[in-house]
């Protein structure tokens, strides 16, 4: 009974953090593609290291050269 209930917190833990990760991605993404060269750079080096995304590294550097062209 424990293990039982002990998974289904698990599973409601990560459903949770999922549904955070989905929703920084969203403003990561909305805020990077008004231009933002920080948010451009963080949604970068999330692609690189995964967490918020998949690792992607051809995105990663998409994202980390558009913010690099905005920095002086």
């Amino acid at each position: 009974m424990i293990k039982k209930i002990w998974m289904s917190a698990v599973a409601a833990g990560l459903f949770v953090l999922a549904a955070g990760c989905a929703s920084e991605f969203s403003r990561l993404q909305k805020q990077a593609d008004l231009g933002d060269q920080n948010s451009q750079a963080e949604l970068g080096m999330s692609y690189v290291i995964g967490g918020i995304t998949p690792v992607n590294y051809g995105m990663a550097t998409a994202w980390l050269k558009l913010s690099a062209q905005l920095s002086n």
